[in-house]
């Protein structure tokens, strides 16, 4: 069965090499396997929507903004694998992840904005679940799961000044409504160099939020569409109208 496993991935490897559009990400995606082998077992373990090269570039960004302060938010947690790829890198950064998910499945979605890419009641999962999975696989001392709707429960804490800083955000709501509304409270607590990434690009209700919340936000936003994944980053730069003041 070894010598049968180890054929296959040679015949993966030399039809990569006859594509060079296939070969740099099909490299890439082995190397991770070596190179991150904590957020590979995580992967392979634990169920979830976010793919090897997707975690790895999350725990990456997350690491590579460690010097801003505030903790990291997880919305859309589902099952935790999201949780657990950031509870290694919140370990790293001396901070923690709040996840926020409902576990209720989607809502219903705005066919006209949403598309048919996502259905109501998809992602299904239960809390037990997740914090079996947090258990198992992350770093349950550094994660605190907020249950509920996320925009009421964000909104909620928020008020409660609970949460007023941030560093890093990922979104994974999937529908176009709560995606923007999320982005949109965020907004009131930034202060610039927080980094907030959304999952699912592809989704024309994705690309509307964030094309509205860039439009309309407080403050100035860079955007990166990461191209070996279905990540958008958007990095808060500061408030628009300060620098307008200073111009």
């Amino acid at each position: 069965m070894k010598d049968y496993s180890m054929f296959k991935s040679l015949q993966r490897i030399l039809k990569g090499l006859k594509n060079p559009n296939l070969i740099i990400p099909f490299i890439k995606t082995y190397l991770y396997q070596y190179l991150y082998k904590d957020i590979s077992k995580i992967i392979k373990n634990c169920e979830g929507l976010i793919s090897l090269r997707e975690a790895v570039y999350l725990y990456k960004t997350v690491l590579g903004n460690k010097e801003k302060e505030g903790d990291i938010l997880d919305f859309g947690s589902y099952k935790g694998l999201s949780t657990c790829i950031l509870s290694y890198a919140a370990a790293k950064s001396e901070k923690n992840v709040i996840a926020f998910e409902w576990f209720k499945g989607l809502p219903p979605p705005n066919i006209e904005i949403d598309g048919d890419f996502f259905k109501q009641g998809e992602y299904l999962a239960s809390k037990v679940e997740f914090e079996s999975n947090i258990k198992k696989w992350g770093y349950s001392e550094n994660v605190k799961l907020i249950e509920g709707d996320a925009v009421k429960t964000l909104n909620e804490e928020i008020k409660l000044r609970r949460i007023n800083k941030y560093s890093f955000a990922f979104i994974d709501v999937d529908l176009y409504t709560t995606i923007k509304d999320i982005l949109f409270l965020l907004d009131n607590i930034s202060e610039g160099n927080e980094i907030i990434c959304v999952h699912d690009i592809h989704s024309p209700g994705v690309q509307m939020a964030i094309k509205e919340f860039m439009n309309s936000c407080e403050n100035k936003v860079s955007i990166y569409i990461q191209p070996a994944t279905g990540i958008a980053k958007l990095t808060i730069k500061g408030n628009k109208n300060e620098n307008r003041k200073s111009n």
